[in-house]
């Protein structure tokens, strides 16, 4: 039976007992109904201590499993799911999720609840996001807005919405940011949960970002990094900080240095593998920029293993491209080639065409360094015609307008360089 004592004093005393002892593993072991609902409360009361709900992630994987599929604690199983969710997107071995998660839907559909549909949706298409299933990314998050909008549920519409400025870093489409980031931001104040209200600024710093909108991406970057800072939530902190960091390195080195020094100050020993792989990819960039090659090169590889285990392909052709540039500053063309040529693949059955047109650009670029004047021109030149299948947005501009500098420079002998990682 579940211990009872662990209940005790929960609020401020739960905090000193919680991580003195673990949960009991079994379904046999779970208890009455009512103490699968109180275990299930303590999760949600739980669900941003990672430290917690790493400690005790077995058994919580069992309960959901068992309520889930118990009519009487499913709803109470979904708003856990729902609410462990961050943690839950940062694990390793995420298949074990994917069926929980798979489970929650099903039986949301069976009552018919598109209100809870559409937040379990939002769950699933990250799943699908990291996977590279994009088109079924896109389809899911599409179903959670319709239904959320259907049911007029705000909190779902809500979700969808972040899921929605995520999956644009993945899938540019054309948009006009106006008509959508504001009602949103509307969205959020009337819903006022402070956690989305940080999902949702760093969700659009990215989507800034990836615009090319550096003026609002650092505006949102920042207002997301207040808001993990005021309310001591130390993970999502450290990825505000990263966050900076590739928003500014670009415009602003002196204030991306500062938040790398912020973001290196987390015990990245603690970290899930899917933040120190991305944290490994925005310190390997700053030191591109910084001229530190060695170093770049070093941590892209370092990335890479991390990619391989966690499946990640759109993370690991972005590694290759970034060891690639490393490479081609050492001088390392050779290997640069094959690092270039394996992020290909990958950027061929993902289809982005941002991505296409970045990579056959710095394959130009590679060959432009390497003497290969013919080549490098040949490769430019398709590029430019790439970037006509690119949505219409400001970095669209940007990268062509990089592009034909650098063949000018090429046909001018003057190759410098000022290529920037995207």
């Amino acid at each position: 039976m579940f211990r009872r004592s662990l209940w005790d004093g929960v609020g401020s005393g739960i905090v000193h007992q919680r991580h003195m002892e673990q949960f009991p593993v079994g379904h046999h072991e779970l208890g009455s109904i009512e103490d699968l609902k109180e275990q299930l409360r303590l999760f949600r009361e739980c669900s941003t201590d990672n430290e917690f709900l790493k400690a005790n992630q077995q058994h919580l994987e069992t309960l959901l499993s068992h309520t889930l599929n118990t009519d009487a604690t499913f709803h109470e199983a979904v708003e856990t799911l729902l609410a462990v969710a961050p943690f839950v997107h940062k694990q390793d071995d995420q298949s074990p999720w994917q069926r929980l998660t798979w489970d929650a839907l099903v039986g949301a559909l069976n009552l018919k609840d598109g209100g809870l549909q559409a937040q379990v949706l939002t769950v699933f298409s990250h799943f699908q996001m990291v996977e590279g299933n994009h088109r079924a990314a896109r389809q899911s998050i599409e179903n959670a807005r319709e239904r959320a909008l259907e049911q007029n549920n705000e909190v779902a519409l809500l979700l969808a919405y972040i899921r929605f400025f995520e999956f644009f870093v993945f899938e540019p489409r054309d948009i006009t940011p106006a008509d959508v980031v504001q009602p949103v931001l509307q969205l959020a104040a009337r819903v006022n949960k402070p956690r989305l209200s940080t999902q949702l600024h760093y969700a659009l710093a990215h989507f800034y970002n990836q615009w090319g909108d550096a003026e609002r991406a650092l505006g949102h970057g920042e207002v997301a990094y207040a808001l993990a800072r005021y309310h001591g939530d130390k993970d999502n902190l450290a990825r505000a900080a990263y966050l900076m960091v590739t928003i500014c390195r670009l415009r602003y080195l002196r204030v991306a240095k500062h938040f790398l020094q912020v973001a290196l100050t987390t015990d990245f020993s603690s970290l899930p593998a899917h933040d120190k792989m991305t944290s490994l990819m925005h310190t390997s960039a700053m030191y591109y920029e910084m001229g530190k090659f060695e170093e770049a090169a070093a941590g892209y590889s370092a990335a890479l293993k991390l990619t391989e285990r966690l499946k990640r392909p759109y993370y690991r052709a972005s590694c290759f491209q970034g060891l690639a540039l490393a490479q081609i500053r050492l001088k390392r063309f050779d290997d640069a080639r094959v690092n270039l040529y394996r992020a290909g693949k990958i950027w061929a059955k993902r289809g982005n065409p941002y991505d296409l047109a970045n990579h056959r650009f710095t394959q130009g670029y590679l060959e432009g360094w390497a003497g290969n004047r013919d080549i490098a021109l040949e490769l430019l030149d398709e590029a430019v015609m790439l970037c006509d299948d690119i949505p219409s947005m400001a970095s669209r501009d940007a990268l062509r307008k990089q592009i034909l500098d650098t063949r000018q420079q090429i046909v001018d002998g003057t190759l410098e360089d000022f290529y920037r990682i995207t």
